[in-house]
């Protein structure tokens, strides 16, 4: 699908006199207007025949934002949480709680998922992509089991990168500015004969948050609180065609991913390390009645950490209230002696192997079908997180289907349903059943019912983190399990509107929706015989409603103009399981959530830029209380010629309105500025 889209548009790479309706064909015309997109069903659909809300970050889209991380990019989703855990630690989430390891999101990069058991969620940092090797980005914003499995509980993320035909021959990117940021990027890509490949390289680094004092608290320790980023990504893919039927995607990736996390050390911070890479192969076959596809993937990550949490006698006294000093270690615990505790992951490895075979089948005009089967390896090792240096695997399998159903000229039905099993909990089904009706050309009404379901990530299933002296004696409980886990359940309506008005140029897209979640997983507290009396341990029986609207309004007139607004409201009713005081969760999800983009160019070579966002006030789950929040960030870029070099500078400002807290109140965000370079060259 890709590959044929990028050749309509190649006999345009060309340039032309200057002037509005005489411009150069710049990387933006080639990579807008995505109206074909996968992610939904699996089959190709036009967004009007999609059974889903469906929001396309296109290119265009992707360079007014003025962006510096991937995870920006999905405030600009109707719902979607973008936020900063740490300045080297980013989280996104949707319609869920938000804690510093989101999940039930299923996040993708070219049909890749990029999901992290050992820490059961998404490392955006390791994805080994920079934004400008991004043509687009599908998100699913509701429930898509059915087509993708747990993961996508709550929605499904494709990132669509650039493929090597469309691509420039060489591109060099490099971004400069607040938080000491340095990144450099750069895409280089050639044909041999029915070969095409690109080799792209990332290299990040920024400083975090600054520190700062807490009057109510006294002085910060300036010194001792680092949040740093230090990235460095390689990524090779190559695209073989032997035939006109067939295609060979690989794509093979490795990088290493130093941060600092301001928490639990006597020094304020503690280092760690991702090392990771990944295998991608994909086969495509046509047939002439659709196609048949076989893939495999890996995705290996290795996690070192260096926690140093100081002397246990120190511990125990902030604990306790009471100076317990080293004499009382031998005492409280026979045979030892006060002596520095660690609570670090070393030698942690998470990996994932994943082989499906998916069958499209055209049956005639009015029926299409996809169907497949995977199988799938998810295995963890780490003495720290699990407690011993066993290696654990949860193997899945999983069945999965949808049928389109075009039964009247207006009418058309889809199908779905996904059909896995594992060790964990048995064999689970998550069935979808959509109806679109066209009102006309332009106008398309949907609905669509959908019970999703989930089994516990497998992190969550065996945790059991315990500090310990150097020989293995356990001194405290962190976290643990209960030793059973059951499905999360997910029962969705919803029914929306989309609409086309002014030949094209204005697109609006409507959705009421309501949801029960039923039997969520979560880390309730518990009481255990250790030196503090408690411990977190996970178990099912979270359970909350959501209700609520999105809108999203996309207006185009010409080239010089595009705004794009999106909002969205929530009403959540739920609570906390807790034994002693339910709390509830209607606190941890904004009310109101809205971003607008707007970008103009006053001259063919120009464009001005910014995005509006809006947050009401909230409460993160793993972080603080935060007033409501809004940011307003501006953007002014100006096209480069350069002999044979064609490129971009632009001059970027993150939050020039108030500063405010990003989900923990350390988390000072302040005006940010930056400065880009691009040059390509074909």
């Amino acid at each position: 699908m890709r590959l044929s889209q990028r050749m309509i548009y190649l006999p345009l790479f060309c340039w032309a006199p200057q002037g509005f309706a005489m411009e150069p064909v710049t990387e933006i015309d080639l990579y807008a207007d995505v109206d074909v997109i996968q992610t939904g069903t699996r089959l190709q659909q036009p967004l009007m025949q999609v059974p889903a809300s469906v929001t396309v970050i296109d290119r265009e889209m992707i360079a007014a934002s003025g962006a510096t991380q991937i995870p920006q990019l999905l405030r600009l989703v109707p719902g979607f949480l973008s936020y900063s855990v740490s300045g080297s630690q980013l989280g996104v989430s949707s319609r869920a709680l938000s804690p510093d390891f989101p999940g039930h999101l299923e996040v993708s990069v070219d049909g890749r998922s990029v999901y992290q058991p050992a820490l059961s969620t998404v490392i955006w940092t390791s994805l080994g992509i920079a934004i400008d090797d991004i043509d687009h980005i599908e998100v699913i914003r509701g429930s898509n089991t059915a087509a993708y499995g747990s993961n996508a509980f709550l929605g499904a993320i494709n990132i669509v990168t650039v493929d090597s035909l469309s691509a420039p021959q060489l591109s060099l990117r490099t971004l400069h500015g607040s938080i000491d940021t340095k990144e450099y990027s750069g895409r280089y890509t050639g044909t041999l004969e029915n070969f095409s490949y690109s080799v792209s390289f990332l290299s990040q680094r920024n400083s975090g948050f600054d520190a700062f004092s807490e009057p109510e608290t006294g002085p910060w320790p300036t010194h001792t609180r680092k949040d740093d980023l230090n990235n460095q990504q390689f990524r090779l893919q190559g695209l073989y065609t032997p035939t006109l039927n067939d295609e060979l995607d690989v794509t093979l990736g490795f990088g290493r991913d130093r941060i600092k996390l301001p928490e639990n050390d006597v020094r304020g911070y503690h280092n760690r390390q991702f090392d990771n890479h990944y295998q991608h192969v994909r086969w495509t076959h046509q047939l002439d009645n659709g196609d048949v596809q076989l893939s495999f993937y890996h995705n290996y990550l290795h996690i070192e950490d260096d926690t140093v949490l100081g002397l246990l006698s120190e511990l125990a006294s902030d604990l306790t209230g009471m100076n317990i000093p080293p004499a009382a270690i031998p005492i409280a615990f026979p045979g030892q002696v006060d002596e520095v505790l660690l609570g670090d992951i070393r030698d942690g490895v998470s990996q994932r192997y994943h082989l499906e075979l998916q069958r499209t089948f055209d049956i005639n005009q009015q029926l299409r079908t996809v169907w497949g089967g995977a199988y799938r390896v998810d295995r963890l090792s780490s003495q720290f997180l699990l407690g011993h240096d066993d290696t654990i695997d949860e193997e899945q399998y999983q069945l999965f289907g949808n049928l389109e159903w075009h039964f009247a000229p207006a009418w058309r039905a889809n199908f779905g349903l996904m059909v896995e099993r594992n060790a964990i909990v048995g064999s689970f089904a998550s069935p979808r059943a959509a109806l679109n009706y066209q009102l006309s050309p332009n106008h398309m009404l949907r609905t669509s019912i959908t019970a999703g379901k989930r089994t516990p990530s497998l992190l969550s299933v065996y945790q059991n983190t315990v500090i310990t002296f150097a020989d293995g004696t356990p001194i405290d409980q962190i976290i643990g399990n209960t030793g059973s886990a059951d499905e999360e359940s997910l029962n969705m309506l919803e029914v929306g509107y989309l609409g086309q008005f002014l030949q094209g140029d204005l697109t609006l897209d409507f959705k009421l929706f309501k949801e029960q979640l039923r039997d969520a997983r979560y880390d309730a507290e518990e009481a255990v015989a250790d030196i503090d009396g408690e411990r977190r341990v996970w178990r099912n029986g979270l359970d909350w409603n959501n209700k609520g609207a999105e809108l999203q309004v996309r207006y185009q007139p010409d080239e010089r103009w595009l705004m794009s607004w999106q909002y969205a409201y929530i009403d959540i009713d739920g609570e906390l399981p807790d034994d002693t005081s339910p709390e509830s969760i209607g606190t941890h999800i904004p009310k109101h959530n809205t971003s607008l983009l707007l970008a103009y160019r006053p001259l063919p070579a120009w464009q001005i830029s910014g995005v509006a966002y809006h947050t009401s006030e909230m409460e993160w789950t793993g972080g603080d209380d935060v007033d409501e929040i809004t940011r307003l960030d501006l953007r002014i870029a100006r096209d480069l010629q350069v002999a044979d070099w064609k490129g971009k500078i632009e001059f970027i400002a993150h939050n020039v309105t108030d500063d405010y807290l990003d989900y923990d109140e350390e988390n000072i965000f302040e005006p940010r500025f930056f400065i880009r370079l691009k040059l390509a060259m074909n």
